[in-house]
Protein backbone atom coordinates (compact mmCIF):
# COMPACT_ATOMS: atom_id res chain seq x y z
CA UNK A 1 0.00 0.00 0.00
CA UNK A 2 2.87 2.70 0.42
CA UNK A 3 3.51 2.27 -3.25
CA UNK A 4 -0.14 3.30 -3.95
CA UNK A 5 -0.28 6.22 -1.26
CA UNK A 6 3.05 7.75 -2.68
CA UNK A 7 1.52 7.61 -6.29
CA UNK A 8 -1.51 8.78 -4.69
CA UNK A 9 0.48 11.91 -3.70
CA UNK A 10 1.00 13.09 -7.12
CA UNK A 11 -3.19 14.11 -7.06
CA UNK A 12 -1.55 17.34 -4.53
CA UNK A 13 -0.67 18.87 -8.51
CA UNK A 14 -4.68 18.89 -8.53
CA UNK A 15 -5.04 20.22 -5.14
CA UNK A 16 -3.62 23.28 -5.15
CA UNK A 17 -5.87 25.92 -7.11
CA UNK A 18 -4.92 28.72 -5.60
CA UNK A 19 -5.07 31.11 -8.60
CA UNK A 20 -8.84 29.53 -10.32
CA UNK A 21 -10.08 29.84 -6.53
CA UNK A 22 -9.15 33.45 -6.09
CA UNK A 23 -10.33 34.52 -9.63
CA UNK A 24 -14.00 33.02 -8.99
CA UNK A 25 -13.70 34.62 -5.68
CA UNK A 26 -12.65 37.89 -7.65
CA UNK A 27 -15.50 37.42 -10.13
CA UNK A 28 -17.86 36.35 -7.61
CA UNK A 29 -18.78 33.18 -9.25
CA UNK A 30 -18.95 31.12 -5.74
CA UNK A 31 -21.38 29.27 -7.62
CA UNK A 32 -18.42 27.38 -9.52
CA UNK A 33 -16.98 26.55 -6.56
CA UNK A 34 -19.87 25.22 -4.88
CA UNK A 35 -20.69 22.94 -8.01
CA UNK A 36 -16.41 22.24 -7.79
CA UNK A 37 -17.19 20.56 -4.97
CA UNK A 38 -19.76 18.64 -5.91
CA UNK A 39 -17.84 17.22 -8.51
CA UNK A 40 -15.34 16.00 -6.04
CA UNK A 41 -17.58 14.04 -4.20
CA UNK A 42 -19.61 13.00 -7.23
CA UNK A 43 -16.76 11.55 -8.63
CA UNK A 44 -15.55 10.05 -5.41
CA UNK A 45 -18.50 8.12 -4.18
CA UNK A 46 -18.83 7.17 -8.18
CA UNK A 47 -15.05 6.23 -8.46
CA UNK A 48 -15.78 4.40 -4.94
CA UNK A 49 -19.29 2.61 -5.59
CA UNK A 50 -17.39 1.30 -8.95
CA UNK A 51 -14.46 -0.23 -6.71
CA UNK A 52 -17.07 -1.52 -4.43
CA UNK A 53 -19.07 -3.23 -6.91
CA UNK A 54 -15.68 -4.69 -8.61
CA UNK A 55 -14.36 -5.59 -4.97
CA UNK A 56 -11.41 -3.50 -5.73
CA UNK A 57 -8.29 -3.75 -3.75
CA UNK A 58 -7.61 -0.13 -1.55
CA UNK A 59 -5.72 1.11 -4.66
CA UNK A 60 -8.71 1.18 -6.35
CA UNK A 61 -10.17 3.40 -4.01
CA UNK A 62 -7.43 5.25 -3.44
CA UNK A 63 -7.57 5.58 -7.42
CA UNK A 64 -11.68 6.74 -7.29
CA UNK A 65 -10.79 9.55 -5.07
CA UNK A 66 -7.83 10.62 -7.00
CA UNK A 67 -10.42 10.80 -9.84
CA UNK A 68 -12.92 12.95 -7.96
CA UNK A 69 -10.33 15.55 -7.32
CA UNK A 70 -8.68 15.67 -10.71
CA UNK A 71 -12.36 15.95 -12.07
CA UNK A 72 -13.03 19.15 -9.65
CA UNK A 73 -9.63 20.76 -10.62
CA UNK A 74 -10.49 20.17 -14.15
CA UNK A 75 -13.88 21.69 -14.07
CA UNK A 76 -12.60 24.69 -11.86
CA UNK A 77 -9.64 25.40 -14.84
CA UNK A 78 -11.89 24.90 -17.56
CA UNK A 79 -15.02 27.55 -15.57
CA UNK A 80 -11.76 30.02 -15.04
CA UNK A 81 -10.13 30.04 -18.36
CA UNK A 82 -14.30 30.31 -19.56
CA UNK A 83 -14.87 33.27 -17.48
CA UNK A 84 -11.49 34.76 -18.34
CA UNK A 85 -12.58 34.68 -22.15
CA UNK A 86 -15.70 36.08 -21.12
CA UNK A 87 -14.29 39.27 -19.55
CA UNK A 88 -11.96 39.24 -22.35
CA UNK A 89 -8.64 39.35 -19.93
CA UNK A 90 -7.33 36.74 -21.87
CA UNK A 91 -6.56 38.27 -25.04
CA UNK A 92 -2.60 38.95 -24.84
CA UNK A 93 -2.35 36.99 -21.58
CA UNK A 94 1.82 36.20 -21.15
CA UNK A 95 3.09 34.69 -18.27
CA UNK A 96 5.09 38.10 -17.59
CA UNK A 97 2.06 40.56 -18.01
CA UNK A 98 -0.87 41.15 -20.44
CA UNK A 99 -4.47 42.90 -19.23
CA UNK A 100 -4.87 40.91 -16.09
CA UNK A 101 -1.10 42.85 -14.45
CA UNK A 102 -1.98 46.23 -16.50
CA UNK A 103 -1.04 49.40 -14.18
CA UNK A 104 -0.01 46.39 -11.02
CA UNK A 105 4.11 46.26 -11.60
CA UNK A 106 5.50 43.29 -9.78
CA UNK A 107 1.47 41.39 -9.54
CA UNK A 108 3.18 38.32 -11.54
CA UNK A 109 6.02 37.77 -9.49
CA UNK A 110 3.73 38.09 -6.27
CA UNK A 111 0.94 35.26 -7.81
CA UNK A 112 4.30 32.98 -9.18
CA UNK A 113 5.53 33.26 -5.44
CA UNK A 114 2.42 32.61 -4.36
CA UNK A 115 1.50 29.52 -6.08
CA UNK A 116 5.11 28.27 -5.50
CA UNK A 117 4.57 28.85 -1.63
CA UNK A 118 1.06 27.17 -1.58
CA UNK A 119 2.40 24.24 -3.82
CA UNK A 120 5.55 23.44 -1.37
CA UNK A 121 3.69 24.22 2.01
CA UNK A 122 0.49 21.47 0.58
CA UNK A 123 3.54 18.91 -0.16
CA UNK A 124 5.42 19.35 3.11
CA UNK A 125 2.16 18.56 5.11
CA UNK A 126 1.90 15.56 3.41
CA UNK A 127 5.51 14.80 3.00
CA UNK A 128 5.39 14.92 7.14
CA UNK A 129 2.75 12.41 7.38
CA UNK A 130 4.28 10.37 5.22
CA UNK A 131 7.97 10.18 7.08
CA UNK A 132 5.93 9.62 10.03
CA UNK A 133 4.58 6.80 8.43
CA UNK A 134 7.91 5.74 6.71
CA UNK A 135 10.18 6.11 10.34
CA UNK A 136 7.17 4.83 13.05
CA UNK A 137 4.15 3.19 10.83
CA UNK A 138 0.75 3.59 9.35
CA UNK A 139 -0.58 3.67 13.32
CA UNK A 140 1.89 6.22 14.12
CA UNK A 141 1.18 8.47 11.07
CA UNK A 142 -2.81 7.94 11.68
CA UNK A 143 -1.87 9.80 15.11
CA UNK A 144 0.03 12.29 13.45
CA UNK A 145 -2.33 13.00 11.26
CA UNK A 146 -5.06 13.78 13.30
CA UNK A 147 -2.91 15.41 15.89
CA UNK A 148 -2.16 17.67 13.07
CA UNK A 149 -5.51 18.23 12.08
CA UNK A 150 -6.52 19.31 16.09
CA UNK A 151 -4.20 21.77 15.43
CA UNK A 152 -5.03 23.33 12.87
CA UNK A 153 -8.27 23.25 13.95
CA UNK A 154 -7.61 24.86 16.80
CA UNK A 155 -5.41 27.35 14.93
CA UNK A 156 -7.79 28.34 11.85
CA UNK A 157 -9.69 31.46 13.49
CA UNK A 158 -5.96 33.04 14.16
CA UNK A 159 -5.48 32.45 10.26
CA UNK A 160 -8.81 33.42 9.41
CA UNK A 161 -8.56 36.85 11.25
CA UNK A 162 -4.78 37.08 10.17
CA UNK A 163 -5.60 37.77 6.64
CA UNK A 164 -8.10 39.95 6.74
CA UNK A 165 -6.08 41.78 9.84
CA UNK A 166 -2.71 42.71 8.38
CA UNK A 167 -3.57 45.00 5.57
CA UNK A 168 -6.29 46.95 7.64
CA UNK A 169 -3.50 47.51 10.31
CA UNK A 170 -0.65 48.55 7.06
CA UNK A 171 -3.95 50.47 6.12
CA UNK A 172 -4.29 51.98 9.87
CA UNK A 173 -0.18 52.35 10.15
CA UNK A 174 -0.09 54.23 6.91
CA UNK A 175 -2.80 56.68 7.63
CA UNK A 176 -1.12 57.56 11.28
CA UNK A 177 -4.33 56.02 12.97
CA UNK A 178 -2.55 53.62 15.34
CA UNK A 179 -4.46 55.22 18.42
Amino acid sequence: HEGAAAAYMLVIVAMVASAPVGLMRLFNRFDVLAAQSVIVSAGRLAGCAVAAWLHGPMEAFLLAWAFGQVCGFAYLCAMTLSELKRRDLIAGFTLHGGPLAAGLPGAWRFAWNGNFSSTLESGLTHMATLGVGAVLGPSAAALWKVGRQIADAVAKPARLLSQPLYPELARLRAAGGEA
